[in-house]
């Protein structure tokens, strides 16, 4: 072994020594402050956490450890999501201060860390509390805007963190929402009972049929039962309430249907149905079969520029000024105020809403418009 080669070798080693030591020094942030964890020791405090509190503007999410169990106390102790929870817990034990940025408060609207916008998230054990006053997001830099906490007061310096926290305040938000999770494929057997009225569904030859479908009667097509395995395959729930504090309207055949104020759940079915919302609260609308109406008469609200537009699976959800939401599906008519809306525009891919009096023509959830005939 030649003494060059030897040279070689040594200064091969010293280098991965260097990297090694190199690497386990803490990283400087843009700043060149050093880098440290947003909640310093919970990770190692997260097997002892007991409670998460999420304060945000309008709701709180309280989630809770009863009995070995993770809940939501604001929704009647109910099993919480516990891979959405343990994600949260994750995610703040590993979040490292990125970027000093600003101290001024006239910047944290724009930062969403002023006391009013922002979500104050609370871990506690039972040796401690940690907090942090979680802002917006920042894509670009990969990161989020918080405030971290100084005794009881939080402080006016803004952090940029490397990772973005899960910030929903909403209980629903933490539900276990499972309902029913069984492949459609694998569903045997369906009972459908309305007012002493049974539908038997079997599957035959791989194929969901109507059990004693009358002989003279025929199906619309072939696969048309299949739609009702695919509906109860995946059920989830959005949110719930005690029974007695809900209004479950409906009834079979040509029905009219009025609210009222308060939350209400209207489940029509067969038949021509004309509901009718007067009151504010949140409304669960199912016109089912037939040619359904659906006539919104609520005090402050003249027209549908009145709501804002999302979706929710088959419904279409109407949001007001005041946070009251209306669900519907399966309506061929809609009134709101005074204008009755149609679709007066060929070649669309729908989603649109239209009247010739008020002359908007409302386009939601990548509706597009290719030609119009009376705007």
């Amino acid at each position: 072994m030649n003494r060059s080669w030897i040279q070689g070798l040594g200064v091969a080693i010293a280098v991965m020594l260097a990297i090694v030591v190199i690497d386990s020094v803490p990283r400087r942030s843009s700043d060149g402050q050093m880098e440290q964890y947003m909640l310093p020791g919970l990770h190692t405090e997260l097997g002892k956490v007991e409670k998460i509190v999420l304060v945000g503007r309008e709701t709180t999410s309280t989630l809770q450890l009863n009995d070995g169990k993770w809940t939501v106390a604001e929704r009647y102790q109910l099993e919480a999501k516990f891979e959405k929870l343990a994600s949260l817990l994750k995610t703040l034990a590993d979040s490292k201060l990125k970027e000093r940025k600003t101290r001024k408060p006239e910047n944290f609207d724009v930062l969403g860390v002023n006391a009013e916008e922002a979500t104050e998230i609370k871990v506690v054990t039972p040796d401690g509390r940690y907090s942090v006053l979680a802002g917006n997001s920042d894509q670009k830099r990969k990161g989020q805007y918080v405030r971290l906490f100084e005794g009881e007061a939080v402080a006016n310096q803004v952090w940029l963190t490397d990772q973005v926290v899960d910030i929903s305040s909403s209980p629903a938000d933490w539900l276990e929402d499972e309902i029913i999770d069984v492949e459609a494929d694998r569903i045997q057997e369906i009972s459908y009972t309305q007012e002493q009225e049974v539908l038997g569904v079997v599957r035959q030859d791989g194929q969901l049929k109507i059990s004693d479908l009358p002989a003279d009667a025929e199906l619309r097509y072939s696969s048309v039962v299949d739609t009702l395995g695919r509906a109860l395959s995946n059920v989830r729930m959005q949110d719930v309430l005690p029974a007695a504090e809900i209004d479950f309207i409906g009834a079979a055949g040509v029905d009219t249907i009025t609210t009222n104020i308060g939350v209400d759940i209207v489940l029509a079915a067969a038949g021509d149905d004309v509901i009718t919302i007067d009151g504010t609260g949140n409304k669960t609308i199912d016109g089912s079969s037939g040619t359904d109406s659906l006539t919104i008469n609520v005090s402050g609200i003249s027209s549908l520029g009145d709501y804002t537009f999302t979706t929710s699976g088959d419904y279409l959800v109407l949001t007001d000024a005041s946070s009251n939401v209306i669900q519907y599906k399966n309506i061929e008519s809609l009134t709101v105020g005074s204008y009755t809306y149609d679709n007066p525009i060929e070649n669309i891919n729908f989603n649109t809403f239209w009247n010739a009096t008020e002359k908007v023509l409302y386009v939601y959830d990548g509706g597009r418009i290719e030609s119009i005939t009376d705007l």
